[in-house]
């Protein structure tokens, strides 16, 4: 997952979460999307893409809904629940701790697959439910091109 230093527009209006996407760097077509929740309540972001942005979707039998989108994701919550005043650090709830020598277990570091889908016209996905005080990182393949990512560092 990285975060390039193309920055795409993005318009929200909730006082309570922030959304930022960057072009993903190397110009693999994919777009990473930055979600803070700030509240302690549960948050349904819904994404609306530009007209010829469709995110790819993974096909599921009986599905006429628009599809899962094939979206790797990343959530960051604090440890014991949530807790904002917590020690600990959870990555797709899993306890994130130093080893003893001071690295990152790089094991840990792995995309969960995304509950995200795209309505049937494929310009919006969601609504994606966001856990309070809750950071996700959502890789969205296929619409870096139509957004004018360039992949360039």
């Amino acid at each position: 997952m990285t975060m390039g230093a193309e920055v795409l527009a993005v318009n929200y209006s909730s006082p309570t979460t922030r959304a930022y996407a960057h072009c993903e760097t190397g110009g693999g077509g994919r777009v990473t999307l930055l979600l803070i929740n700030l509240s302690r309540e549960l948050a349904d972001v819904s994404i609306e893409l530009p007209s010829g942005a469709a995110a790819d979707t993974v096909s599921e039998a009986g599905d006429g809904a628009g599809g899962k989108v094939a979206a790797a994701e990343y959530v960051l919550r604090g440890g014991d629940g949530g807790a904002t005043n917590s020690t600990r650090v959870d990555l797709n709830g899993e306890p994130l701790l130093l080893r003893s020598n001071g690295s990152l277990p790089l094991e840990l570091l792995r995309a969960q697959p995304s509950k995200l889908r795209r309505n049937k016209k494929g310009d919006v996905l969601g609504p994606y439910e966001m856990k309070g005080y809750s950071v996700s990182f959502l890789q969205l393949p296929g619409v870096g091109a139509a957004l004018g990512c360039t992949g360039a560092a």
